[in-house]
C-alpha cells in the first residue's frame, strides 16, 4: 500500500516534493520500499517523528518541517493505509492546475 501511495503521489508531484513521515523503526522499511520503486527520497524528505502520537500530530509535524524548507505551502496528505483510485488523483491534479492559474 505504501508503494501504491507513492505512485499516486508521483502523478501530481515530483519525488523532491514528496515527504514521508514515519518513525525510527519504520524508516528502513520506507527506504527499502522506495528503492524497490527505483527512487530515493531526498535526505530532508524522510521525516522521523520525534515521538509517536497518532496521525494528527504526525501530520502537524510533517507540515511544520515542510514549512521550514518552503515556507507556508499547500500540501496534500496521503496516508499509505488509504486506497484512492487514479480518478481521484486526476481530480486533485486538475484542482492543482486550476489553483496555479488563478
Amino acid at each position: 500500500m505504501f508503494q501504491d501511495t507513492v505512485k499516486r503521489c508521483l502523478t501530481i508531484s515530483k519525488i523532491s516534493e514528496i515527504f514521508v513521515v514515519t518513525n525510527e523503526t519504520q524508516k528502513f522499511f520506507v527506504t527499502g520500499q522506495m528503492e524497490e520503486l527505483g527512487y530515493s527520497l531526498p535526505g530532508n524528505n524522510l521525516l522521523i517523528e520525534p515521538e509517536g502520537k497518532n496521525t494528527l500530530p504526525a501530520i502537524c509535524f510533517g507540515i511544520s518541517e515542510v514549512e521550514k524548507i518552503f515556507g507556508v505551502s499547500d500540501v496534500g496528505i496521503f496516508s499509505s493505509d488509504h486506497i484512492m483510485d487514479m480518478e481521484a488523483m486526476d481530480t486533485i491534479a486538475a484542482a492543482k492546475d486550476l489553483a496555479t492559474h488563478i
